[in-house]
């Protein structure tokens, strides 16, 4: 199967023909009132937000002659726009007029129209690299270096192996299935847009904001792993955690500041410096587990055998006891893997071609990151026993640096002074450009919702630089969350982080498969074919998505089933753990709901979602650079 389309040099004119004949059979050319009436209400549903849309008929006057794909209003609409829209120009007057009037309705019922209007626009300069550099400055951070101490500990080496390569088939689904929809129409509100577009407009309303409040979450978190980290040198009776919480502060808001050009350059690095770190990990623990440490121990596989490949959980014994641990493991694994979307969020940023810029990505991420964090999986149940009592009592102190790292345990296990401080400054590395890029996130996510009608305008307001100014004045006033640290236990402050980033990152991944399940049965509802119209088709689909969906939805609603466990066993309800674990589940169905009964939206036919909106736009982008690239070999 061919995912990607660069070097097919019918693929332009299969995706032209395509969209032709699905507009010629799906939208007749016969315009009395009755199919002029029944194509305002499709063209609605292009909307950003359901807005109740003008007639159609009142903005279809202004095309002098039906016949004619150009008229003068739309030469005056072309110029204001500066947009090349040569590319729907096709012999199909229905083809024609539809996205002439739809393109229409959206200028007059939005503010700021796909974030095309003068002071809203992003810049438009993120290569493929840059948008790998994102995920990995954002998803490689405290989860593979501090969380996986508690993934072993709770349920042993074979449990928390298993839990990787589950989060690593859900992952690799969910990116695939983001990969599709973003080639072939990438929306500047990302994950809210498809599920506006093509489930709900409450829908794409509750996703926007489940995944904003994520990221309004995880910046300060990371906030409070890298001043943990600090007071791994300087403890905190010395000087307070507020003061490096302060220091980090401005240094995001700052390099977010500064545009996002300078920013990209400052993630680039971090970026390679992660991905060195990582490799040099399994290089390390693989030469540890062969007995290349001072003490010559060589573990190999001896920890599966003694004490198990499987823990039981806590006080629990048995098969119960190690399914329970398995169970238990699901939390650091998820809040490990999860944010490997994020790379959805900057599709407003990026740079022609789009389409070939955001499947590179794709294919950058996954074949960097789920492999690397499932080696180290494997390598650390082969070099700390997960009853280990360094490890144990790590778990038990309230810092949350490099001494609750399991791999700087199996370090100092092994003889080496010098390491564990050096994992700590990787710690450090690793939390505070996660921190850098969470914040950026945040503010972009901030950005699409606005421009889409769901947030306030001011929030989509851009400076000279392409900066939402007033959405990172906002977004760093809720990264003060982190002074949280200064005054109670970094790790209890860094668990109640983790359990609502998972559920809200669960929430984001779950609305991604259904707005991707209701895209293909929109694509087959309307008689286009994927293989010939896509740039990327995701592998198993739609079939995958359900198995995925099925298993997120399992995953969400157990993931802190042990706050009942241990009510059963010791009669005390944590009820802290189980409100930030779950909290997430009745904001996303309030936003909903009260977003669906305020504005009385419908969940979208098939048969009537709207596939070519703006798609015409991102093509002729396309075409004038590839055009440009030939004109200058």
């Amino acid at each position: 199967m061919n995912f990607d389309h660069d070097s097919d040099p019918k693929y332009h004119q299969n995706v032209d023909l395509n969209r032709r004949n699905s507009f010629n059979s799906y939208y007749r050319t016969d315009f009395d009132n009755n199919s002029i009436s029944d194509l305002d209400r499709r063209s609605s549903n292009s909307l950003n937000h359901p807005q109740k849309a003008p007639s159609i008929i009142s903005i279809t006057n202004n095309v002098s002659t039906v016949g004619n794909s150009r008229s003068e209003s739309d030469d005056n609409r072309d110029t204001r726009n500066n947009r090349d829209n040569r590319s729907i120009d096709t012999t199909s007057t229905a083809s024609t007029l539809y996205r002439q009037v739809s393109y229409e309705l959206h200028q007059v019922t939005s503010k700021q129209p796909l974030a095309i209007t003068e002071g809203h626009k992003l810049v438009h300069t993120l290569k493929y690299y840059d948008l790998a550099s994102v995920t990995f400055s954002g998803s490689i951070g405290s989860g593979i270096m501090i969380t996986s101490a508690t993934a072993l500990r709770n349920g042993g080496p074979g449990s928390m192996l298993i839990c990787f390569l589950i989060m690593t088939f859900c992952c690799y689904t969910v990116l695939c299935a983001l990969c599709e929809m973003a080639t072939y129409i990438p929306l500047p509100d990302a994950f809210s847009g498809y599920g506006t577009r093509y489930v709900d407009p409450a829908f794409g309303f509750a996703t926007g904001y489940a995944y904003f409040f994520k990221y309004l979450v995880l910046a300060p978190s990371q906030m409070s792993a890298a001043s943990a980290a600090i007071q791994y040198w300087v403890h905190r009776d010395t000087i307070n955690p507020a003061v490096w919480i302060s220091i980090l502060l401005v240094l995001d808001v700052s390099s977010n500041y500064l545009g996002v050009n300078h920013y990209a350059t400052v993630m680039r690095a971090f970026s390679i410096i992660k991905v060195v770190i990582l490799f040099g990990m399994i290089i390390f623990s693989f030469t540890l587990a062969m007995g290349g440490g001072p003490n010559h121990d060589r573990t190999g596989f001896r920890y599966w055998r003694d004490p198990g490949a499987f823990a039981s959980y806590k006080t629990l014994s048995g098969d119960s006891g190690r399914f329970a641990g398995f169970l238990a493991t699901l939390l650091p694994c998820i809040y490990t893997l999860i944010g490997l979307e994020v790379y959805g969020i900057a599709l407003g940023e990026t740079a022609s071609p789009m389409r070939r810029n955001i499947h590179k990505a794709h294919k950058l991420i996954f074949s960097i990151i789920p492999p690397f964090y499932c080696t180290l999986a494997l390598l650390l149940g082969m070099i700390i026993s997960h009853d280990d009592p360094n490890l144990i009592k790590s778990l038990t102190t309230s810092s949350n640096n490099a001494a609750s790292s399991a791999f700087v345990i199996a370090i100092k296990n092994a003889g080496i002074p010098i390491l564990p401080h050096i994992m700590n400054a990787c710690i450090l590395i690793f939390v505070f450009s996660a921190s850098n890029t969470e914040l950026y996130i945040a503010i972009r996510a901030l950005y699409g919702l606005s421009v889409s009608g769901m947030a306030p305008t001011i929030f989509s307001k851009t400076n000279q630089r392409g900066v939402p100014i007033y959405s990172l004045a906002f977004c760093s006033t809720f990264a003060l969350l982190g002074y949280m640290n200064a005054g109670t236990s970094s790790k209890i402050i860094f668990g109640y982080f983790v359990n609502v980033v998972t559920v809200f990152g669960l929430t984001t991944w779950i609305s991604i498969l259904i707005s991707h399940l209701k895209f293909t049965n929109a694509v087959k509802a309307q008689g286009i074919e994927r293989e010939s119209e896509m740039y990327f088709v995701a592998p198993f689909a739609p079939y995958a998505s359900y198995v995925t969906l099925t298993i997120v939805i399992i995953l969400i609603l157990i993931k802190n089933y042990t706050v009942f466990l241990d009510y059963a066993k010791y009669k005390t309800f944590d009820y802290k753990t189980f409100i930030s674990g779950y909290i997430g589940i009745p904001i996303f169905f309030g936003l909903y709901f009260c977003y669906k009964f305020y504005h009385k939206t419908e969940i979208i036919r098939s048969e009537e979602v709207d596939l070519f909106f703006y798609k015409d736009v991102i093509d002729a982008e396309e075409e004038a650079y590839f055009r440009k690239q030939k004109s200058e070999e």
